[in-house]
């Protein structure tokens, strides 16, 4: 009996270690490199984990830092929107970029909900050199 229920908790721990390990909405993303010479490549990936199907943002600014939402952030002087698609499960979105301004910049990820809604699922952020 004792056998068993080590086996009922050893197995619930495990689920509970996956389940931590690979939550439902997750969102991280990344610049390479992190110190970019001026008119040289960069690339861009934003990857994670989306349970159901999400809306996935990430845009680019060099005056201001990431804000709380996409909508704000869309609305910030000198955002661009560089990744605008959909995704499911696993996902690893990436672009080529130019660098083309000199100077600090940031990269803002959103994982959102599909509209209607637009609800923040997830949200990240990096920053980045250019120059």
């Amino acid at each position: 009996m004792a056998a068993i229920a080590v086996a009922v908790v050893a197995g619930a721990l495990a689920w509970s270690t996956l389940a931590a390990a690979n939550p439902a909405y997750t969102v991280s993303v990344k610049v390479v490199p992190t110190t970019v010479p001026l008119h040289a490549l960069f690339k861009l990936t934003a990857h994670g984990n989306s349970s159901n199907t999400s809306l996935l943002k990430v845009f680019l600014n060099r005056k201001k830092d990431c804000a709380k939402t996409a909508r704000k952030d869309a609305s910030l002087p000198g955002d661009e929107l560089k990744i605008n698609t959909t995704v499911t499960g696993l996902y690893s979105k990436s672009r080529m970029l130019h660098a083309a301004h000199q100077g600090q910049h940031n990269a803002c990820a959103y994982l959102l909900a599909l509209p209607p809604a637009h609800l923040l699922r997830a949200r990240a952020a990096t920053r980045y050199a250019v120059g």
